[in-house]
């Protein structure tokens, strides 16, 4: 795909793009990183060997890897690479840091 912003605004690029343009979209029943994961555990399945992760330096950081950092942590790339890890161990590490979430900016919610 092409960016049409950024720092790579006009480049072909490697990579994936999700577009959920549907009148009936809904974010509580759609979440776009679980479907990310889940397409990064098929590929790793499907084809093991695939060099999935791209290495450092990214950006400023010299030394953790790109998707950890994209992520937030090494979580998504251990469970991607975890050949007995199932979907389920994902949803239930996510459901309990949204739940963490929720209840911490609650505080901050106006309405």
């Amino acid at each position: 795909f092409e960016p049409t912003f950024q720092k790579h605004k006009g480049e072909l690029c490697a990579g994936i793009q999700i577009h959920c343009d549907a009148g009936v979209y809904d974010h509580v029943k759609f979440q776009p990183f679980r479907v990310v994961a889940l397409l990064f555990k098929s590929i790793r399945r499907l084809a093991p060997s695939y060099d999935l992760w791209r290495k450092p330096p990214y950006e400023y950081e010299h030394h953790k890897m790109p998707i950890d950092i994209l992520s937030g942590s090494d979580f998504l790339r251990q469970w991607v690479d975890d050949g007995h890890a199932e979907p389920e161990d994902l949803d239930k590490r996510l459901r309990r840091d949204e739940q963490r979430w929720e209840m911490e900016s609650r505080v901050f919610y106006l309405y």
